[in-house]
């Protein structure tokens, strides 16, 4: 199939390294411009992973909403908004989600369980999207028996996604920077502190070994008010 695809990571974190309060309450503190940023990294993916924790916990957007980059991916013969992926294991996904009640992106959910998404925990009400499974509502699909993040990127590498945007949570990164897939990150330093030890941090999980662990290289630094924009790439 020729080259992998392309991984690449996407957060924002706190001077002492977190995603989030302890509660996982207070995640949205970045900037108008950090948000900005991530649209446009956004309309780089082809498609993009979430974790079903994240939906469930803070139940963000992951359209994209910038006229002009949407027609960017048009006039480039790519689908209007990337894909997104939400992985997940039990398949219980509040029906009221906002990725449920959008009506442009398609939604791809994956995990190990063949009834998803009937685990969903209510149905999805009639003409919401159009986002019921079936037959002429292909704006929602399963991808059941994924049970790693492995067989996740072999399967949406066999459907012809090149370019792969990881938006988290912490559980979720993690996943991807042990099995070593990611090979960018970029990563918004917000000027405040939330302190908690079980607060979530961008790779959360069991950790690396020292004799695993993951180097990278800088390759552009950005600073914009009090917060800091960096891209690294991962050394060979």
């Amino acid at each position: 199939m020729g080259t992998k695809p392309i991984i690449f990571c996407s957060y924002a974190m706190t001077l002492d390294g977190k995603i989030s309060t302890a509660d996982r309450s207070g995640s949205a503190f970045s900037s108008k411009e950090d948000r900005l940023r991530l649209e446009m990294i956004r309309a780089r993916a082809d498609a993009i992973v979430v974790g079903a924790e994240t939906v469930r916990r803070e139940d963000p957007p992951f359209h994209l909403r910038d006229d002009t980059l949407i027609q960017g991916r048009v006039s480039q013969g790519r689908p209007a908004q990337p894909t997104l992926c939400v992985l997940t294991r039990s398949g219980h996904l509040p029906a009221g989600s906002r990725i449920f009640r959008q009506t442009v992106q398609p939604v791809l959910l994956a995990g190990p369980d063949p009834r998803l998404p009937r685990g969903m925990d209510s149905t999805p009400e009639k003409g919401l999207a159009g986002l019921h499974p079936g037959p002429g509502h292909s704006r929602l699909g399963v991808m059941a028996g994924i049970t790693s993040v492995v067989e996740l990127m072999a399967e949406l590498e066999r459907r012809g996604f090149r370019q792969i945007l990881v938006e988290g949570g912490g559980n979720i990164n993690a996943q991807f920077f042990e099995a070593s897939l990611v090979d960018e990150v970029y990563l918004t330093l917000c000027p405040l502190i939330l302190g908690g030890a079980t607060a979530p941090t961008p790779a959360d999980g069991p950790g690396l070994p020292f004799d695993r662990r993951l180097r990278w290289r800088r390759e552009h630094l950005d600073t914009v008010g009090g917060e800091i924009f960096m891209h690294y790439v991962r050394k060979a």
